[in-house]
């Protein structure tokens, strides 16, 4: 009687899954991108909305021919890596308390932002930060009002945070 090592398939990780992505995927990849992902988040999310199929021999000629079609169409998007999104998305939930004197005279401009900004740890350019409104004080009315300025990551993406 010969006796054989039986594997039980169950008891192994299984690998990540190869699919085609049909939109952009934050965090994922790009339209008409040969991407591996985990199996749960391809089976959970991307393959039962649509976002991606799998990676077959036909899907890839098939999809590879699309993308060849769509060529300056794709070329025209704007893609914004997602690194930068996860940067404006950090710097929006941030609230930048701004100090200044309430017995002598100021006006908010790019300088005050900016070093507000240092004093929790974000350093800028001058740049880099934009700002509308011209606020001068001291003034009581405005004091703990919320307003709002734009500042460009990376010379890219603008994004917005609030101060008080």
């Amino acid at each position: 009687m010969k006796l054989e090592v039986v594997e039980f398939e169950t008891l192994k990780p299984a690998g990540p899954l190869k699919v085609i992505l049909l939109e952009d995927v934050e965090g994922v990849g790009h339209q008409f991108d040969v991407v591996d992902v985990d199996r749960r988040l391809a089976r959970s999310d991307l393959l039962l909305t649509r976002k991606a199929v799998y990676a077959s021999p036909f899907d890839l000629e098939y999809y590879g021919q699309i993308k060849k079609e769509m060529a300056d169409e794709l070329a025209k998007k704007v893609r914004i890596p997602y690194e930068y999104i996860c940067i404006g998305r950090d710097l929006q939930a941030i609230v930048v308390p701004i100090r200044v004197s309430i017995e002598n005279k100021w006006t908010i401009d790019r300088q005050i932002l900016k070093t507000s900004l240092r004093l929790i740890g974000i350093d800028m350019t001058d740049d880099a930060i934009f700002f509308d409104d011209a606020i001068s004080g001291p003034n009581f009315e405005i004091e703990a009002k919320l307003v709002r300025f734009y500042v460009v990551v990376c010379s890219f993406f603008f994004t917005f945070l609030l101060v008080f």
